[in-house]
């Protein structure tokens, strides 16, 4: 008897170990992109809603996916919009991104209720034009879980072709910065 009790105020004494679930709200953040044309005077800059997904946070490791509409793109010229989710992205063909987050690790101190995290490392595959190759990059959490990320993708890779117009490539680089204003957030 005197050792099931100690079972059972061992096991209340543990950290908790409920999963918390966090789900993005869209509308409360954004995707951009920036492509640098050769010769460099020329940037391109994209941006759209937020991506929408679920991560799970259990022993202070996340995982889970984020999924983004192509369609939602937007350069601020209509007919450079047009090209890019036509000829280039084929958005018909491949609608969504997605950033599959299998294993990342949050130092163990982490916690929702004191979120601040400055340029933490990441890796995750992203799901882009049919291919799925991994990305590196860093991570930002600040208050309320503000979530900011960074990382670049090589677009040949995803089998994207190289946009040119008039002798002016882009660069195979883009960079990409996805953040996440809000989360909504619950315990499993």
């Amino acid at each position: 008897m005197k050792s099931i009790i100690i079972i059972i105020i061992a096991l209340f004494n543990l950290p908790a170990l409920a999963a918390i679930e966090m789900k993005s709200v869209p509308s409360q953040g954004s995707v951009q992109f920036e492509a640098i044309g050769k010769p460099s005077m020329m940037k391109i800059k994209g941006q759209a809603a937020g991506p929408s997904g679920i991560l799970t946070l259990a022993d202070s490791k996340v995982q889970g996916e984020m999924n983004f509409a192509l369609e939602t793109l937007d350069t601020g010229i209509d007919l450079r919009n047009e090209h890019m989710k036509e000829k280039y992205l084929e958005v018909k063909k491949y609608p969504q991104a997605k950033l599959i987050i299998k294993d990342l690790s949050l130092p163990s101190s982490w916690n929702p209720q004191n979120a601040k995290l400055q340029d933490h490392p990441f890796k995750g595959l992203l799901h882009l034009h049919g291919v799925e190759k991994e990305v590196e990059g860093t991570l930002s959490i600040s208050e309320k879980l503000k979530t900011e990320a960074r990382f670049e993708i090589k677009i040949s890779d995803f089998k994207i072709d190289i946009p040119s117009y008039l002798g002016i490539k882009v660069a195979d680089v883009v960079k990409v910065q996805v953040l996440i204003n809000e989360f909504i957030t619950r315990e499993e």
